[in-house]
């Protein structure tokens, strides 16, 4: 398990635990603090447990996910292979199909050999370099292990922001568990690894703008699984959003063809094996 994983779940287990000391407290005053937290503590790590189990089962059912099947599987098998061997992954993820209008995907899953990207209708519609381009940027959100933190992220927000007292604290988990710098990343060795900067940016941009002006509705709680955000943005929605703004981030993409590959954003576990 991950650095991020291991201090992902302690932030979970603290959540939790400090909701059922305060609920002990208002129900039992001080001696109800300890029953709380003990308690609380308990149920965090069968929640902890659960929660890596289903999660990913649970966004596949929230996007009406089904596996691809058609006559398309074997040409989107034949653009990832060669991504899947340069991250180092040894089974190609299986792909799942969203039934969304526009270009868009994520990556969701258990693991490195238990990943799962899922595309959208509309990314079936663009062309082979522009999907290429997508999943050079999925694989490596799967090779540097950020799909099960973003499922369960995901999730956890979407329970909480269903009762509006805890809005606040699904906002603030979302942003303490993930942050902007795993799209950066994922982008870096996307370009790095796929050498084509030039195609990233410019679908990147397409996606974004395609989104902006057809947006999704409903909370953007689980915005953070997309490789741009798909919902509105204005309102309670604009709290969810971890995406870098992507003015930036096709800045940066384009810098690494003009100026050369950059250092990469922080120290990933990519870096470490």
């Amino acid at each position: 398990m991950g650095y991020r994983l291991v201090a992902f779940s302690i932030l979970l287990l603290s959540l939790i635990s400090a909701t059922g000391s305060i609920l002990g407290f208002m129900l039992r005053g001080l001696s109800g603090i300890f029953y709380g937290f003990v308690l609380s503590f308990l149920l965090s790590l069968l929640t902890i447990l659960l929660l890596y189990r289903y999660s990913p089962l649970i966004i596949l059912k929230t996007y009406h996910a089904k596996p691809l099947k058609d006559d398309k599987v074997k040409e989107l098998n034949e653009i990832l292979k060669p991504l899947c061997l340069n991250a180092g992954i040894n089974k190609l993820p299986e792909i799942y199909i969203v039934p969304m209008d526009n270009p868009n995907a994520f990556s969701t899953g258990w693991g490195r050999d238990k990943a799962i990207i899922c595309v959208t209708a509309g990314l079936l519609t663009m062309d082979r370099e522009e999907i290429r381009s997508v999943f050079s940027h999925e694989i490596w959100h799967i090779r540097n292990k950020d799909i099960l933190i973003q499922s369960v992220a995901a999730v956890v927000s979407k329970i909480l922001a269903s009762t509006i007292i805890l809005m606040p604290f699904a906002v603030l988990f979302t942003h303490l568990s993930l942050s902007p710098v795993r799209e950066y990343r994922a982008d870096y060795y996307g370009v790095r690894y796929a050498k084509d900067s030039k195609k990233l940016a410019e679908t990147v941009k397409k996606m974004n703008e395609i989104a902006i002006e057809f947006p999704l509705d409903g909370f953007a709680c689980m915005s953070c699984l997309w490789i741009v955000n798909p919902y509105t943005r204005t309102g309670i929605n604009a709290w969810f959003n971890t995406h870098p703004p992507t003015a930036r981030r096709v800045k940066r993409i384009k810098d690494m063809e003009h100026k050369g590959m950059p250092e990469p954003p922080v120290l990933t576990e990519i870096d470490l094996d």
